[in-house]
């Protein structure tokens, strides 16, 4: 009979664990999906503002220095809109929209991803003929990426911690001088958007502390 009991509870509990997970899941998916579409946006706003910019850089330098024709006017560059989700393609591939990475490492990753999308944007631009797109524009347009993408992305993440959207909550395991200095390092990185909820530890002189 006792037995009985403690199986009966057991497959309670048990039951109990398999709802709370679906739940935590069902509540998952929606900050997922709110955090990839902010991402995303931001990533493409971040390419157009890289393209404009590096458009009127040549615009005033050729028109207002060398007082030279400039060519192409920058509805030439919007007809290839299509070529803007380069970027998000190998940004996904480079695991930016499902990692959290350190700012340091989400700006090498930022760089090696952008630098890719640009090499695809000049060999469309040769297989489709389009000659008229300058050059000069696409790797301005490049450099101006490597400084704007990595501070739009660590802003936006920071929004969403605040938000309660990006931020996940992390137990350390140990409370020695490791957890610790852990605990400062995922600290220093709000980007991460980790919330140390405490530390799990064994040793009973450091519980409560």
């Amino acid at each position: 009979m006792t037995n009985n009991f403690k199986t009966g509870k057991y497959t309670a509990h048990k039951k109990s664990g398999i709802g709370s997970g679906k739940l935590r899941l069902s509540r998952e998916i929606p900050r997922r999906v709110v955090s990839f579409f902010l991402l995303f946006s931001v990533d493409i706003l971040s390419i157009i503002v890289s393209y404009l910019l590096a458009y009127y850089i040549r615009y005033l330098f050729v028109e207002g220095i060398l007082r030279v024709h400039h060519g192409a006017p920058f509805s030439v560059y919007i007809q290839f809109y299509y070529l803007l989700f380069l970027w998000p393609i190998v940004f996904a591939y480079e695991g930016l929209y499902s990692r959290r990475l350190s700012f340091t490492e989400e700006t090498m990753r930022l760089w090696r991803g952008s630098t890719i999308a640009t090499g695809f944007v000049i060999f469309f631009a040769f297989v489709l003929k389009a000659y008229i797109m300058s050059r000069t524009i696409v790797l301005l347009a490049w450099i101006l990426s490597l400084l704007i993408l990595p501070p739009m992305r660590a802003s936006i993440k920071i929004l969403l911690a605040h938000l309660g959207v990006w931020d996940r909550k992390l137990l350390i395991v140990g409370a020695g001088g490791s957890g610790r200095m852990l605990a400062r390092g995922i600290k220093r990185s709000s980007s991460l958007g980790y919330r140390i909820v405490g530390f799990l530890d064994d040793d009973p002189k450091k519980q409560g502390k």
